[in-house]
């Protein structure tokens, strides 16, 4: 699973400041934060600025562990409706 999450620098979405995401990887990767391995991009989306298992990323998702550390909703009519936390 690879979660790709598009971040705005301006309110109206039309200017991409960077990228954030989360690939799911093998049993005992990252066994504190569901084997999620995070990653920032760059704007463009052609470089990889950073990628492991980033503690910022870390210390906020670690309370979502009931939603397999997922914290926001992306796709509706499904489970994962339920609210946050």
């Amino acid at each position: 699973t690879i979660i790709l999450k598009e971040k705005f620098a301006d309110t109206g979405g039309q200017k991409t400041e960077m990228f954030t995401g989360m690939i799911k990887r093998e049993a005992g990767y990252n066994s504190e934060c569901g084997d999620w391995e995070f990653f920032t991009m760059e704007a463009s989306g052609s470089r990889i600025v950073e990628r492991g298992r980033i503690r910022r990323c870390m210390d906020c998702h670690v309370e979502y562990k009931s939603r397999d550390f997922v914290t926001k909703n992306y796709v509706s009519g499904s489970a994962w409706d339920a609210p946050n936390k």
